[in-house]
């Protein structure tokens, strides 16, 4: 039996534009008509180009303009839907149409369709996908989608920003179709054995790393490890491939969170320092970086110090805002607030404490309750640096 894509696609509205203008009467053809002639349109985007040219002997392929108003009345209108002047016709008309469909993969435009949308989504494909062609608001919640395909490297930071945190990038103005329609159908095929029922974990990430490019296999591999809580097995599978490093800088950021994990923190730095020379614009490395450091002792003596009013070692609270940094790193936010509240009972309000909590705040989306905790900080410790400088950029001081 074939499996189902159904695939939405955001045209440009300049590309629609100009395919209705050059045939008149496309608007009043059949829904399957206008979407042939949208797909194939020397207008149409290459995400419609490639989904059209997946082999149609392995799936059974749908592909819908998302944004298209007169082929999306026509399916609703065909299909006995007329109640479509609503303001949420596009969201209404993709639930439908997926109802319809009840696909095995589905792909959609986060900018779109977030985490609110396919949490209404049910039942929910074995296969969610992410096609990532713009930078979304970095508190958007993408995190229900499986994996992302990536149009340009340089949405790789915001994906993450997102929570989505198995990303494939395409490079599209640089890749052969043939090539990156081999990459897609690789890594869906991939993907889909990973979670047919029956088949053992183990030998669907085998499949799959085997099905992957080399680096993506590998990032896929290190970070399963890191997830699972084997930072030495992610370290030592990253350091028998440092050959892809020099082509691929970005690896350089799992290993410092391996090295982070296992307590090394000098490594981790330099990890981090190599990466931001040869990729000074990779907005993880260099937020983690900032983290590493105003974690790291401004005086020696301070890690010894005891607090004379609890009795706690400072190095016992010190451990747990570690462990919370390495949470948000991980996306992990009630894991961070959980290590905050326990260094909280220790009663001790140590430097970096309300700094920490702090991005935890910033990274749920809660400016202001962030903005409040670093000005707190500020008002313990005011020479701390960071907690200065991140609250300027918040605007929260001249």
């Amino acid at each position: 039996m074939k499996q189902k894509i159904l695939s939405f696609i955001l045209f440009p509205d300049e590309a629609l534009a100009r395919a209705y203008a050059e045939d008149r009467e496309l608007s009043g053809q059949s829904f399957e008509v206008q979407v042939e002639a949208l797909c194939h349109s020397s207008h149409a985007p290459l995400s419609a180009r490639l989904f059209t040219s997946l082999n149609s002997s392995t799936y059974e392929l749908s592909v819908y303009p998302v944004n298209n108003m007169p082929s999306q009345v026509t399916w609703l209108r065909a299909n006995g839907y007329h109640d479509f002047n609503s303001r949420q016709w596009m969201q209404e008309t993709v639930r439908r149409q997926i109802d319809s469909v009840k696909p095995d993969v589905l792909c959609l435009p986060p900018s779109l369709f977030t985490n609110e949308f396919l949490g209404d989504v049910h039942p929910k494909p074995q296969l969610v996908i992410a096609w990532w062609d713009r930078n979304l608001d970095e508190i958007s919640d993408c995190s229900k989608y499986d994996l992302a395909f990536l149009e340009k490297k340089d949405f790789e930071s915001n994906a993450h920003q997102c929570q989505v945190h198995h990303l494939f990038t395409l490079d599209l103005d640089r890749s052969p179709v043939h090539e990156t329609v081999a990459k897609v159908n690789d890594v869906i095929q991939a993907r889909l054995h990973e979670s047919t029922p029956g088949e053992s974990i183990e030998a669907a990430e085998n499949d799959m790393q085997n099905a992957l490019p080399p680096v993506d296999a590998l990032v896929v591999e290190a970070l399963s490890a890191l997830n699972g809580g084997e930072p030495g097995r992610a370290k030592e599978l990253l350091e028998e491939n440092k050959a892809l490093f020099q082509d691929h800088p970005e690896l350089h950021f799992p290993h410092a969170l391996a090295f982070a994990r296992l307590g090394d923190l000098f490594q981790a730095k330099n990890e981090l320092h190599e990466l931001l020379q040869l990729r000074p614009d990779h907005v993880f490395g260099q937020q983690f970086l900032l983290e590493i450091e105003a974690r790291a002792p401004k005086e020696q003596e301070a890690l010894s110090t005891v607090s004379q009013e609890t009795g706690v070692s400072t190095q016992e609270i010190d451990e747990l805002l570690n462990q919370a940094i390495e949470c948000l790193q991980c996306q992990d936010l009630s894991g961070a607030k959980d290590r905050i509240v326990q260094a909280k009972g220790f009663g001790a309000n140590v430097r970096d404490l309300f700094y920490v909590e702090a991005l935890c705040y910033l990274q749920e989306g809660d400016k202001t309750r962030g903005a409040s905790l670093l000005e707190r900080e500020l008002q313990l410790y005011p020479d701390n640096q960071e907690a200065h400088a991140l609250l300027t950029k918040l605007g929260g001081v001249a």
